[in-house]
């Protein structure tokens, strides 16, 4: 495997907003995002997003008008050392605004993550 075959942020935008509040609904995310492989089996990444809703409510929740939902910051790594192994370590951070702040509070979102991947021949 490499990390061409397994990539991050193709299902849900952002580990924190896209994963846990927005799910890919009444959704609008800019999205920077800049990936290295300083080893043929290491990979770093780094994404920035800048969630905003399409309408002024969440989940039929209103927002008082307020659009804007958060700014997140991504790391990753990344480690293949072979076909069959495949190890990732991120973290995310994620800062609410106005919509988000009156629908869930003022408190920023942290997220540090591992997963391991095997697969048997």
């Amino acid at each position: 495997m490499c990390s061409s075959d397994l990539d991050w942020d193709t299902w849900y935008m952002g580990e924190i907003a896209g994963e846990f509040f927005l799910f890919n609904e009444n959704q609008r995310t800019h999205m920077a995002k800049v990936k290295a492989f300083p080893s043929p089996r290491t990979a770093v990444g780094f994404w920035y997003y800048h969630h905003a809703l399409t309408t002024p409510q969440y989940f039929g929740i209103p927002t008082g008008g307020a659009t804007e939902w958060t700014d997140e910051i991504n790391l990753s790594f990344e480690y293949f050392p072979n076909d069959r192994l495949y190890w990732y370590v991120g973290a995310a951070w994620a800062t609410p605004l106005a919509a988000a702040r009156r629908v869930f509070g003022p408190d920023d979102q942290a997220v540090v993550q591992t997963f391991v991947s095997y697969t048997f021949k």
